[in-house]
């Protein structure tokens, strides 16, 4: 069957090779290949894919003949995932050198015009060596996820460009990965004012409620930001109280002692 190349450049060959490759799922020397996909899922919306494969004649800077510079999509519903190459340019195909090991880093770029909580999926795996485990590493949030088939990754991001927050890490069987920092919740009184402090949170976005041993909620809110000192209240009576911080499908409470003088 021959490949549809509707819309595509017919002055640019690679690109009819690469649309026509990828659909068939004969890809170029037949090494290793990872399609991986970033969505604002939860919405039912469309995906945006990445292909990254590896080949022995690439090189990490980008080259015409083996890499895809990225196209920005037009629809703000649907974001824009690429690979940066060394040279920093955007990439939707990606070569990369053979035989990855835990030196290689591969750095993920995401700009969306919206916010929301982005899903990324692994859509398709190819010719993986045994032993060879692939990660998507977020630095913000201190997680590392391994890509198996099907695995998915989902962080509520603000719209906005992230350049240098994603990232593809490599081990061989057998290598420990630095495990992800656990979340951080403080709250302390100070100075006549209530602070609450969290870290290392997923989407940087936190609920925080305030509470009296009666269970009574005094103060609710959403909090933004990662690693700063957020006032949540200077109106409190002498006593003992609940700070909760809802995150990540987790609630985690801290008894804060404030004394008025």
């Amino acid at each position: 069957m021959a490949p549809n190349t509707a819309g595509i450049n017919p002055s640019v060959p690679w690109l009819v090779l690469v649309a026509f490759n990828i659909s068939s799922g004969a890809i170029f020397n037949g090494g290793p290949l990872l399609r991986l996909g970033a969505a604002f899922a939860d919405d039912g919306l469309a995906t945006d894919p990445l292909v990254v494969y590896f080949d022995a004649a690439a090189t990490s800077s980008f080259e015409k003949d083996m890499d895809a510079l990225k196209l920005m999509n037009t629809d703000p519903t649907v974001p824009n995932m690429y690979a940066l190459s060394t040279d920093s340019q955007r990439l939707s195909i990606n070569a990369w050198p053979a035989n990855p090991d835990s030196n290689t880093i591969i750095p993920i770029g995401l700009k969306t015009e919206k916010t929301g909580w982005i899903t990324f999926n692994t859509l398709e795996m190819m010719r993986i060596p045994d032993g060879l485990h692939i990660y998507l590493k977020d630095e913000t949030a201190g997680k590392t996820v391994e890509l198996l088939p099907d695995s998915k990754y989902r962080i509520y991001l603000d719209g906005g460009n992230y350049d240098r927050r994603f990232s593809l890490v490599f081990r061989k069987s057998g290598e420990v990965i630095s495990p992800a920092l656990e979340p951080v919740f403080r709250a302390y009184f100070t100075g006549k004012t209530l602070y609450g402090y969290f870290d290392k949170v997923t989407g940087e976005k936190c609920h925080i409620t305030i509470a009296n041993l009666l269970g009574q909620v005094l103060w609710s809110k959403e909090v933004v930001g990662n690693g700063q000192q957020h006032v949540i209240g200077k109106q409190y009576s002498s006593g003992i109280y609940i700070v909760s911080f809802h995150a990540n499908d987790k609630v985690v409470s801290r008894k804060v002692f404030i004394v008025n003088q």
